[in-house]
């Protein structure tokens, strides 16, 4: 594979019998950098189809500079290229390989709820547990507490918080496993937001409870407290 020289090339055109030649159509007439433009907007399924039209789209649909302009904006995200591989064969391999999928196994009752914690992964459960998941070892951190499932998990700083049937909230340390309880609601909680330093939570009767951030002790430690029910 080559790349398109977008100087005027010499192209092959016949003659008529008498020497003359024939009238050049307005897909000769386009310049290379114009089609480049065009085909890139093409489906890549039918990019590909244009390399059976003639020569000239065998050369245009293989040009790297179409390439790497495809590869900068796909749905992944922009696609490195290896330095000695053409920005067709990345962007191919890269976007038509197969996925791969992995067993996260150690909840024994169905999984309701999932969030991202860092690089890692909570899950909470209608067995009443929370696991934070290490993505790479397939390894889980197991956290008790909830006397029913939980319904919702929300980053909170370097802690999270957790949602339950059993209408409380808990406020988790990861390190130490241990959580401060939270109640006020009088049915089960089914969503949680934060909003700078204050936590907003929804229960299935739709009473809404804003939580705000606020000293405990003398010691500087942190705790919630209820600051406005929201009807």
């Amino acid at each position: 594979m080559h790349s398109v020289n977008f100087e005027n090339r010499n192209r092959d055109v016949r003659t008529s019998g008498d020497g003359t030649p024939p009238s050049v159509s307005i897909v000769d007439r386009l310049p290379d950098e114009l089609w480049i433009s065009i085909l890139r907007y093409l489906p890549v399924a039918d990019l590909l189809s244009t390399r059976e039209t003639n020569h000239h789209f065998q050369q245009l649909s293989s040009d790297p500079s179409l390439w790497k302009i495809l590869c900068a904006s796909t749905p992944f995200g922009s696609i490195p290229i290896p330095e000695n591989e053409h920005p067709m064969e990345t962007y191919t391999r890269r976007t038509t390989g197969v996925w791969q999928s992995t067993l996260l196994e150690g909840h024994t009752d169905s999984v309701d709820c999932l969030q991202t914690f860092g690089e890692k992964l909570l899950s909470g459960s209608v067995d009443k547990t929370i696991r934070l998941w290490d993505l790479d070892a397939g390894t889980s951190k197991v956290f008790e507490g909830h006397t029913d499932w939980v319904t919702c998990l929300q980053p909170f700083g370097d802690r999270f918080l957790s949602g339950s049937v059993d209408k409380t909230i808990r406020l988790w340390d990861p390190d130490t496993r241990t959580s401060q309880v939270f109640k006020g609601h009088t049915d089960w909680v089914r969503c949680l937001q934060v909003v700078g330093e204050r936590i907003v939570s929804i229960s299935f009767t739709d009473n809404i409870w804003l939580w705000q951030l606020v000293r405990k002790d003398l010691h500087g430690e942190q705790d919630l407290s209820v600051a406005q029910l929201l009807r």
